[in-house]
């Protein structure tokens, strides 16, 4: 590429030093990074990314709501937001459901973080996407603390659904 910018040879030999001096300096600077290179750090794909979660969660809120019909035509409409609302586990993938529900005065989740009790009565392989606070809707951190009255918007197994249902009360359609 050199030769074909310059119209000769004469920069052959300085290019692929420097060419050489540079890969040289980033393996080791780079030697006690993690990682490497740009690509190495970067998520497979946009949904991946914790930059974009609230986004994505967002955007499943919206669509939850919009109705959209498929199949025969002896379905009207269906709308996935009127099914949580009435306390309709929906089966997202084999063994898990995602479900809202809102969250009991009396729950001793009430004032905890998300990291604490919470994390534990769920159990690892369950977790909560989403806390709608009101109007807001909030990024469940492990130091999020649960407040009475949170809905909240979860993906559980079906054995963890009777440990969520001691915590959480079923929306009433119409109500999210």
């Amino acid at each position: 590429m050199v030769t074909e910018m310059t119209g000769g040879y004469q920069l052959l030999v300085p290019a692929a030093l420097a060419l050489s001096l540079s890969c040289l300096i980033q393996k080791l600077l780079s030697s006690r990074i993690k990682y490497k290179s740009l690509y190495e750090a970067q998520v497979p794909y946009r949904a991946d990314s914790p930059a974009h979660y609230l986004d994505n969660i967002s955007i499943a809120l919206h669509l939850m709501c919009k109705p959209w019909s498929s199949g025969p035509q002896t379905f009207s409409h269906l709308d996935l937001l009127d099914l949580l609302n009435s306390g309709v586990a929906i089966n997202l993938a084999p063994g898990k459901k995602l479900t809202i529900g809102v969250l009991r005065p009396e729950s001793p989740w009430v004032g905890q973080p998300i990291g604490g009790k919470c994390r534990e009565s769920l159990g690892p392989e369950n977790e909560i996407i989403a806390v709608l606070r009101g109007e807001r809707l909030l990024l469940p951190h492990d130091d999020t603390h649960l407040q009475s009255g949170d809905h909240l918007l979860t993906i559980v197994s079906p054995e963890a659904m009777e440990r969520i249902e001691q915590h959480l009360a079923p929306l009433h359609a119409g109500r999210a």
